[in-house]
């Protein structure tokens, strides 16, 4: 119901063939972070290695406990917790293609590199399983990194959160809409209570230019949020709001409404 890992359920389904257990900071599609501390508890019972799926949330989480919202811990502040991947090219506003894992020490890093000493061409060691890769998104990553530093994550953030906790306040105010679970920073995803929200998205996209991403299992709207979004918050739920009316007020538009589609 709150849309976190269930840790009973992933309890019952360890069994000798379990190999890793993983929680996400957040899940993408309702933007809730999962039980780490519990997860990894379980993880240190079985004796099993921990992984937290940052790439969503790894490069604001951080900030948005430093500026003094609630986060849950996810780090390896949590004994249990053995890896982290987090993606440089979402909050880290580097190109699409930079992301890093971390391990909690060197014992379990060295599983990660690959190495061949017999090749004829000479000695091979990779540290992926991509032997080769571009060094532009490696370089607009450092870029991003130094360019903001501490103070710009900090400022991109903040506005980021003035922008979610704005959003989530008027859609849980609109009679017909609910935000699903309770969001621990910048996703947010909503649904209609009585109305089809893919027809209400239809009207958004054509009335009035809104793109926006449709989920299944329930049928809901997700919402990532960036800093460019801070400045149209406003016309976004007064847009909502008048497209939901006509949804309402033309019920042929129940039967339509394009399907969810990641990507």
């Amino acid at each position: 119901s709150n849309f976190r890992a269930d840790v009973g359920a992933m309890r019952a389904r360890v069994t000798r063939n379990t190999i890793l257990l993983v929680g996400s900071a957040p899940q993408y599609p309702h933007g809730v972070v999962d039980p780490i501390r519990e997860i990894a508890e379980l993880a240190r019972e079985f004796k099993l290695p921990m992984h937290v799926d940052a790439c969503v949330g790894g490069f604001i989480l951080p900030f948005i406990k430093k500026l003094g919202f609630p986060v849950p811990d996810f780090d390896f502040s949590i004994p249990g917790v053995t890896s982290i991947s987090a993606d440089i090219h979402k909050y880290g506003y580097a190109l699409k293609g930079a992301s890093t894992i971390l391990y909690k020490n060197d014992e379990l890093r060295r599983y990660q590199f690959f190495s061949m000493t017999t090749w004829c061409g000479g000695l091979f060691v990779s540290p992926s399983m991509l032997g080769t890769r571009s060094g532009g998104s490696i370089a607009s990553a450092w870029a991003s990194l130094i360019s903001l530093g501490e103070e710009g994550f900090l400022e991109r953030t903040k506005t980021i959160m003035e922008t979610s906790l704005y959003l989530q306040k008027e859609i849980n105010s609109i009679p017909e809409l609910e935000v699903l679970g309770k969001p621990d920073g910048s996703i947010i995803s909503f649904r209609s209570k009585d109305l089809n929200i893919h027809a209400i998205c239809d009207q958004m996209e054509e009335k009035y230019g809104w793109h926006t991403e449709r989920q299944q299992l329930p049928d809901s709207v997700h919402m990532t949020l960036m800093p460019s979004h801070y400045h149209v918050k406003e016309k976004f739920i007064e847009d909502l709001k008048e497209s939901i009316t006509i949804v309402r007020n033309n019920p042929r538009l129940e039967a339509q409404g394009n399907a969810a589609m990641y990507g």
